[in-house]
């Protein structure tokens, strides 16, 4: 029987262990030679919300007919909102318009005292008061005021001039709602009117 000539190792193979060698030493030779770079820091982005404005230096307002107080910068007065009295105010600062014009007719907040004699619920209160307007939008959210519990509004209705939206906030005390009106938004003193917002306490 013929038997084949035993094979001869290829003089190729002894390439391929040397080729791994190489590979691994390159690749530790680079590790060791290049520098470690540390990740880079990320920038942090400036931040968008707005500080609160201090109100250590307003002056108070009391309202001893409906028990309530609200705190004003100096340069802002309290007007009676036309012949309405105590129960319809008007806050805004002394040189935007005339004593007793409406407050509608201006920018600023507006404090209306209203009857709730069936005890609704804010929501339900809110509502039936907003649904009487025509063309307008609105969405309800929880908040507080000073620890209290609050419903504030945001409106928004079809209107021809730049005072087109609106946020009411409602308090609920002793059969009778606080609305506190004034423009979030559009205007200079727009942070000036929330933070106003936010000082109204009950007093009893």
């Amino acid at each position: 029987m013929y038997q084949f000539p035993p094979q001869k190792p290829s003089k190729w193979l002894w390439l391929g262990p040397i080729i791994i060698i190489i590979i691994v030493v390159g690749y530790f030779s680079w590790k060791i030679l290049t520098p470690n770079r540390p990740n880079p820091i990320p920038t942090p982005s400036p931040s968008t919300t707005s500080s609160p404005i201090s109100t250590a230096s307003w002056k108070p307002y009391t309202n001893s007919k409906y028990n309530f107080s609200i705190k004003i910068p100096q340069d802002y007065i309290v007007e009676n909102n036309a012949a309405n009295s105590d129960s319809s105010l008007c806050i805004n600062k002394n040189t935007t318009h005339a004593a007793n014009m409406l407050c509608q007719n201006a920018s600023g907040v507006m404090v209306l005292v209203l009857d709730n004699p069936k005890n609704l619920a804010l929501d339900a209160f809110a509502t039936a008061a907003e649904k009487n307007a025509e063309d307008i939008r609105y969405k309800h959210e929880v908040v507080k005021i000073n620890g209290q519990d609050a419903l504030k509004s945001n409106i928004i209705f079809s209107c021809d001039g730049p005072r087109c939206g609106d946020e009411n906030i409602y308090l609920a005390k002793d059969k009778q709602v606080v609305q506190i009106v004034f423009v979030p938004t559009d205007v200079p003193e727009a942070d000036v009117y929330t933070q106003i917002a936010q000082t109204f306490q009950f007093t009893k």
